[in-house]
């Protein structure tokens, strides 16, 4: 079916983005039709194991920590040195679903990502929209 799809969309320019935490290495024949994989790696802070993504030596991966606090960065800049992640891909997602919230976090998380060669990401629909969905 996926080869039917490319050979009718041939005129189309598409893009394929995959968000996912980077536990589970894509088949060959799926990952030849992907551009870019967002890697969302889970820290132990949000409730999680510690793993490593099966994606970080993809070139055509980048990696979001989501962030809030000052421990929370110092624990995804250790799971990025731990799984060897290049800081050029990676980037701190401020925690928030309000703008009030993701104002107040925000100046702590850029001040950590421009000392230690980080992005910074954030949600810019929290800001606008607040908790709304659909948007």
């Amino acid at each position: 079916v996926i080869t039917k799809v490319n050979a009718i969309m041939t005129d189309r320019v598409l893009r394929h983005e995959v968000e996912t935490n980077g536990t589970i290495r894509p088949l060959a024949e799926f990952d030849a039709l992907i551009e870019h994989y967002n890697c969302s790696p889970k820290t132990a802070s949000s409730g999680n194991n510690p793993y490593t993504t099966v994606l970080k030596d993809s070139p055509r991966a980048s990696f979001k920590f989501v962030v809030g606090t000052e421990e929370h960065c110092e624990e995804a800049l250790r799971e990025i040195e731990r799984q060897g992640l290049d800081r050029a891909r990676c980037m701190l997602m401020v925690l928030g679903t309000t703008a009030e919230e993701m104002i107040q976090r925000s100046p702590l998380v850029a001040d950590f990502c421009a000392k230690h060669g980080l992005r910074l990401c954030l949600r810019l629909q929290c800001i606008i929209w607040g908790r709304k969905r659909g948007v």
